[in-house]
């Protein structure tokens, strides 16, 4: 097990004004991630701590989408990277961090 790290992603939506929006970090060119660390308690409850922690936004619903765990997803440190990816909805609030941002969903398909 110390060969593998394990990352919580989470799209984060909001509906504003009839509009779908999602939750970006680095000037909207990231969603937010982050290690799941030994200190929490599940999965959900590390992802919700990352989200507020580097974001300052809460999280409502959250269902798992996709877990990521190919072979050849390695980290330069030779470790095995599993991504767990998540759905979160919330309510768009503005932003403290100035490379937190929402932005139209459709920005990305």
């Amino acid at each position: 097990m110390d060969n593998l790290a394990v990352e919580l992603s989470a799209v984060v939506v909001a509906v504003t004004g009839g509009e779908p929006r999602v939750l970006t970090v680095s000037d909207g060119n990231a969603l937010p991630e982050g290690p799941f660390e030994s200190a929490h308690r599940t999965l959900e409850l590390g992802l919700r701590d990352w989200v507020k922690a580097s974001t300052g936004h809460s999280l409502g619903y959250v269902e798992q989408l996709y877990t990521f765990a190919d072979r050849n997803r390695v980290l330069s440190s030779g470790r095995r990277l599993i991504s767990l990816s998540y759905l979160a909805l919330a309510r768009e609030t503005p932003s403290e961090t100035g490379s937190v941002r929402w932005s139209p969903w459709d920005w990305y398909f």
